[in-house]
C-alpha cells in the first residue's frame, strides 16, 4: 500500500468492487463496456500473476479510480507498467496521475503506457493534460520524475497546478476587463441636482464642491432665471403700450 497526504493506492481485495468501480467511473483507456466486464471477471476468476487489480482512495472516501495492470520488462532493465484498464473520474488530473505514479513506483516501472482511441477528443485531453504524449493510438510517459512533481506539487497545495493556473489566467483576464470597464465608465451620480449624462469631469468637479459652495451656485443660478424672467415681461409689456 502506498499513499501520498491525500490518496491512498491499496491492492482489490473486495470482490464486487472493481465490477461496481467500472460501471460507476469513467474508462479512459480504449475498452468497450462489455470488454471491460469480460476483463475484470477473468481477472477475479483466475488472475493472472502478472497482472495488478489496484484502487486509489482519497482520504476516508469509498475508491475513486480502478487500474487493472501488467508489467513488461524491456532493453536495459527498463519496466513498463501498461495500463489494460484505468476507470477513474475525468474531471481530476492529479487524481489520475496520483493513480498510475504511485502504481509505477510500486512496482519500480520507469515508463507507463496506454492504449487509447486517438480519436475521442476527450480521451486523448485527458490523457495529455496528464503530461502523457500520444503516439499513435498509445499514451506514454517516459519521464515520470516531471508527473511526480507535478502530482506532489498540487497534493501539498490542495488543488491542481493546471487548474490552478487556468483559473488564475481566467482572474487575470476580469480584472483586465474591469480595469479597461472603469476607465472608460462615467463616474456614479453625484449630488443631487446634478445632471445625469454630463461629461466626468464636470460630475467629478461638482463633486468636489461644498454644500456652501452649491448653495450658492444655485442662488446665482436662481437670480440670473429671474432677471432673465423680468426682462421678457419688460418687453412683453412695452410692445402692447405701443400698439
Amino acid at each position: 500500500m502506498l499513499h501520498t497526504n491525500a490518496l491512498t493506492l491499496r491492492p482489490v481485495e473486495e470482490r464486487d468492487l472493481p465490477l461496481e468501480l467500472w460501471r460507476r467511473l469513467s474508462c479512459v483507456v480504449h475498452l468497450l463496456p462489455h470488454f471491460r466486464h469480460d476483463l475484470v471477471a477473468r481477472h477475479l476468476n483466475a488472475p493472472n500473476p502478472d497482472d495488478h487489480l489496484l484502487c486509489i482512495c482519497q482520504k476516508q472516501e469509498p475508491p475513486c479510480g480502478l487500474l487493472l495492470c501488467s508489467l513488461a520488462s524491456g532493453r536495459r532493465g527498463l519496466v513498463t507498467l501498461r495500463c489494460r484498464l484505468v476507470c477513474i473520474s475525468m474531471g481530476s488530473a492529479n487524481l489520475g496521475r496520483a493513480l498510475l505514479l504511485l502504481a509505477a513506483r510500486e512496482h519500480g516501472a520507469s515508463r507507463i503506457e496506454a492504449s487509447i482511441n486517438p480519436h475521442n477528443p476527450p480521451i486523448v485531453a485527458w490523457w495529455t493534460d496528464l503530461g502523457f504524449l500520444l503516439q499513435g493510438s498509445l499514451a506514454v510517459a517516459d519521464n515520470l520524475q516531471a508527473l511526480e512533481r507535478a502530482t506532489l506539487a498540487s497534493d501539498s497545495n490542495g488543488a491542481d497546478p493546471a487548474q490552478e493556473e487556468a483559473s488564475s489566467s481566467t482572474q487575470d483576464r476580469k480584472r483586465s476587463r474591469s480595469a479597461s470597464g472603469s476607465a472608460t465608465e462615467r463616474a456614479p451620480p453625484g449630488p443631487s441636482g446634478v445632471i445625469s449624462g454630463v461629461s466626468l469631469q464636470l460630475q467629478q468637479f461638482v463633486q468636489r464642491m461644498t454644500p456652501e459652495a452649491l448653495w450658492l451656485q444655485k442662488a446665482h443660478a436662481n437670480a440670473r432665471a429671474a432677471a432673465r424672467a423680468v426682462g421678457t415681461g419688460s418687453r412683453g409689456e412695452g410692445s402692447t403700450d405701443t400698439a
